[in-house]
């Protein structure tokens, strides 16, 4: 587990670094884009150039102002291969991005701070959903000195823009943040957030120490599903996954490896009956490789 941004490669820690970090733009409960640290963006007639404009005044959680030449280093760091980032991939839109990656440029002629608080980004071909990428949990803003300083050590001491700033993190058992009072859109109104650690995703024991009051939030048990609704005891919070589960065949085992028997496995399956007989109507049937709500 990393609360390094550009290292997030699991929901949990992603859920923790939200808090945290602050990206450019940001995704709200319906998936539509919002601003961020950035203000406003606006693309040019081509679509190649995207210029965004920070706001004026934010500060790190260790006291700096946040400027545009953070933009630039946080993006740049996501594309270098030592940091092996795994939505590096997702940058390489970005003139110049796969040049720095392949160790033949020593900057990403692309990203381009125009003053203090003015960054723009060229792309190598318009690309509609730009925008839409700088929203991932991964592409959040950090100060260089701070990274640079820590080293490995930023991982698990992180530094960033977020409503809550870190506090304090012991191994195995919880992640403890705190408010930020200054914080640009408004002060949280929790004091703190301690998120418990329960190794091996102990969805029983999560649910067994909600129902008594230590815990706020939990999944719940789908066999619990129907008597909980109606209770009517707790606020219930229902919002996309983007995430689709799905069977995977190995086509290289007999007969898999033949079209019309997996095409047949496929007509087999009852969707519908899945998803209202065993998930109780609380997923949707996957009708392609994305889940709805994802460009792609």
């Amino acid at each position: 587990m990393t609360l390094d941004p550009a290292r997030i490669a699991d929901i949990y820690s992603r859920s923790v670094a939200e808090q945290i970090f602050d990206g450019l733009v940001r995704f709200d409960q319906t998936l539509t884009i919002t601003p961020a640290l950035a203000q406003h963006w606006k693309a040019s007639r081509d679509g190649l150039s995207w210029t965004f404009t920070l706001r004026k005044g934010v500060k790190f959680h260790h006291g700096r102002e946040v400027t545009a030449d953070d933009v630039i280093y946080s993006f740049t760091r996501l594309l270098d291969p030592k940091v092996k980032s795994g939505v590096a991939d997702l940058f390489l839109s970005i003139r110049g991005a796969q040049e720095f990656r392949d160790g033949k440029a020593k900057e990403v002629a692309g990203l381009v701070a125009v003053d203090r608080h003015t960054v723009q980004v060229t792309l190598t071909e318009a690309l509609a959903p730009f925008v839409s990428v700088l929203a991932v949990g991964h592409a959040k803003i950090v100060p260089r000195e701070v990274v640079e300083q820590e080293g490995e050590g930023f991982a698990s001491r992180p530094v960033g823009t977020g409503p809550f700033r870190f506090v304090r993190w012991e191994r195995g058992k919880e992640i403890v943040l705190a408010a930020n009072p200054d914080y640009f859109d408004g002060p949280p109104r929790l004091s703190r957030i301690v998120y418990r650690v329960f190794p091996g995703e102990k969805f029983e024991t999560m649910y067994e120490e909600f129902q008594r009051g230590a815990l706020e939030d939990t999944p719940i048990p789908t066999q619990d599903y129907p008597r909980i609704m109606a209770e009517g005891k707790y606020i219930h919070v229902k919002r996309p996954m983007q995430s689709v589960r799905f069977y995977g065949l190995n086509i290289r085992w007999k007969p898999l490896e033949n079209r019309r028997v997996r095409q047949a496995l496929i007509h087999a399956i009852d969707q519908e009956a899945i998803v209202q007989d065993v998930a109780l109507g609380r997923y949707a049937p996957a009708r392609g490789i994305l889940p709805p709500g994802t460009l792609g």
